[in-house]
C-alpha cells in the first residue's frame, strides 16, 4: 500500500495563543477590517511565521507554553491551559518529527539517538498518531547505516512494543512497514507467523503484505514458500507486479537456479510486463552475488539496458558481502558521476563501515575526493565522515591509522589523525 502523508509537515492553521491579557479591550472592527484585507491579499501579506510554521524557534513555543501556564494559575483554572498548551506541544512534537524527517529526505539517513529522543518526546506528550506511528517504524531501516543490523532490528521491534503499549492501533500500513523493515535488516522471520500475528490483530493483508512476505521467502531462497504466497495473492485476484518478479529473481539465484532468476525477464516480458531498469538491478545483484563479473559488464554495456548510476551501490553493497570486493573499482567505472548523488555514496560507504567491510568503503570513498561538504564549515573536508564513523564505531588503532594513511594520500584530508583524536574527545574516548 502507499504510506500515509507524511506526518512532520505542520500546518499552517496552529496559531500561537493571544499574548496579551483579557482585560485589553479589543476592537472587533478593526479585527474584522484587517482579516478581510488579508482575504482580499492573500497569504503573502502574513508575516513569515505564520505562513511557515516550521521556521518559528523553539524557544518562542518554550515561551509561549510558560506564559499560558502563568495565565492559568493566576485565573486559578486548568481549562485556561489544557487546550492551548496541548496545541503547542503538538506543534512542538510536529516541529521535532519534521526537522527528523527533513534530514532523512536530504541525505537519506537519520543516526538512532536522535530518533530515539524525538521518538521519546512524542511519546511523552500522549500517544502518537498513526502518521507518526509509521514515520518511526520506517526510520529503522536503511535510513540508519551507521547502525549494526541487527541493532536496528532491536531498535525496530522495541519502538513497537512501546506503541503497542502506548494503544496506537496499527493498521496494514504499519504492519506492511515493519515486514519492510525486517527484509532490509535481513530479520531471519517467519512470514507465516508474520502472517498469524496481523489476523490475531483483526488486520487485513493487502497486495503490500503478500508482495512483502514473497521478498522475504525470496531472500531466504525458498522458491516454495513463495509460491503458496502467490496462490493467495492470485486466488485475491491482486496483480502480479514488477517487485515480485524482482523478488522472484533474488529467490531462484539463492536458491542456486540462475537460469530460471534470468527466464524471469522472459516471462515478464510474456506477460506484458517491459522489464525496467530495478528488475535490471535485481539481476545484476544476483550475478554480483555469485562473483559474476562478466554478466555484470555484459548487462552494463547493453545500450538497451539504463541503469541509474546510484542504483548500482546495491551491486557493490552485494559484490563485497559475498566476498567479491575486488571488483568493487570495476562497477564504480560505471559511476563517474557520483558526486552528483554524493549522499547515496557517503550512506554506502558507512553501511559497508558499520558492517566491517572498511577496504571496501574506502574504495568506495575515494570516488568522493573532489567532493565538498555543505554543511556551511570552511574547515570541513570530504574525508571527514568516514574518519568520525570509525571512530564512532571504535575500530582498532591498526584500522583507524589504515584510514588515515589512505584518505590523506587520496587528498581527502589534510590532517586525519589529528581530526581523529578530535573526535574520540568528543565521544569521551578517553582510551582511544
Amino acid at each position: 500500500g502507499h504510506p500515509p502523508p507524511r506526518a512532520w509537515r505542520v500546518s499552517s492553521c496552529h496559531v500561537l495563543p493571544c499574548p496579551w491579557p483579557a482585560c485589553v479591550p479589543i476592537n472587533m472592527a478593526a479585527l474584522l477590517a484587517g482579516a478581510r484585507l488579508v482575504l482580499r491579499q492573500g497569504v503573502r501579506l502574513l508575516p513569515a511565521y505564520t505562513r511557515r510554521p516550521s521556521a518559528v524557534p523553539v524557544r518562542c513555543l518554550s515561551s509561549s507554553s510558560r506564559l499560558l501556564t502563568l495565565l492559568a494559575q493566576e485565573r486559578g483554572s486548568s481549562e485556561v491551559e489544557s487546550a492551548p498548551v496541548a496545541r503547542v506541544r503538538t506543534w512542538q512534537d510536529g516541529l521535532s518529527i519534521h526537522l527528523v524527517g527533513s534530514r532523512m529526505k536530504r541525505s537519506g539517513r537519520v543516526g538512532k539517538q536522535k530518533l530515539l529522543r524525538t521518538f521519546e518526546e512524542v511519546c511523552k506528550a500522549g500517544k502518537p498518531n498513526s502518521n507518526q506511528a509509521w514515520f518511526f517504524l520506517r526510520a529503522c531501516g536503511s535510513f540508519m547505516p551507521e547502525v549494526p543490523l541487527l541493532e536496528r532490528t532491536e531498535t525496530v521491534n522495541n519502538i513497537w512494543n512501546k506503541l503497542k503499549e502506548l494503544g496506537v492501533e496499527f493498521n496494514v500500513t504499519h504492519y506492511n512497514t515493519l515486514l519492510d523493515i525486517y527484509i532490509q535488516n535481513e530479520h531471519i522471520f517467519s512470514p507465516t507467523e508474520f502472517l498469524a500475528n496481523m489476523e490475531a490483530a483483526n488486520v487485513e493483508p493487502d497486495q503490500g503484505t503478500y508482495q512483502g512476505l514473497i521478498a522475504a521467502y525470496c531472500s531466504e531462497g525458498d522458491i516454495d514458500g513463495a509460491s503458496q504466497i502467490l496462490g493467495f495473492m492470485k486466488s485475491k485476484n491482486f496483480p502480479i507486479t514488477e517487485e515480485v518478479f524482482n523478488s522472484l529473481i533474488k529467490g531462484h539465484a539463492r536458491a542456486g537456479d540462475m537460469e530460471s532468476a534470468k527466464n524471469v525477464l522472459s516471462i515478464m516480458t510474456s506477460a506484458g510486463i517491459e522489464p525496467r531498469w530495478s528488475t535490471h538491478v535485481a539481476l545484476l545483484n544476483a550475478y554480483a552475488e555469485r562473483g559474476d563479473i562478466e554478466s555484470i559488464r555484459q548487462v552494463l554495456n547493453d545500450s538497451e539496458v539504463n541503469v541509474p548510476q546510484k542504483q548500482l551501490t546495491s551491486v557493490i553493497l552485494a559484490l563485497t558481502k559475498s566476498g567479491y570486493s575486488q571488483y568493487v573499482p570495476d562497477v564504480l567505472e560505471y559511476m563517474p558521476n557520483c558526486i552528483s548523488f554524493s549522499q547515496d555514496i557517503i550512506n554506502l560507504c558507512l553501511t559497508l563501515m558499520t558492517q566491517g567491510y572498511e577496504d571496501a568503503a574506502l574504495e568506495v570513498a575515494k570516488k568522493l575526493n573532489a567532493w565538498k561538504p555543505a554543511d556551511g564549515n570552511p574547515d570541513s573536508q570530504p574525508g571527514d565522515f568516514i574518519l568520525r564513523h570509525c571512530v564512532h564505531l571504535n575500530r582498532p588503532i591498526s584500522v583507524l591509522y589504515k584510514c588515515a594513511e589512505q584518505l590523506q594520500a587520496a587528498e581527502m584530508h589534510k590532517q586525519p589523525k589529528e581530526f581523529m583524536l578530535q573526535c574520540a574527545l568528543r565521544n569521551s574516548n578517553i582510551d582511544l
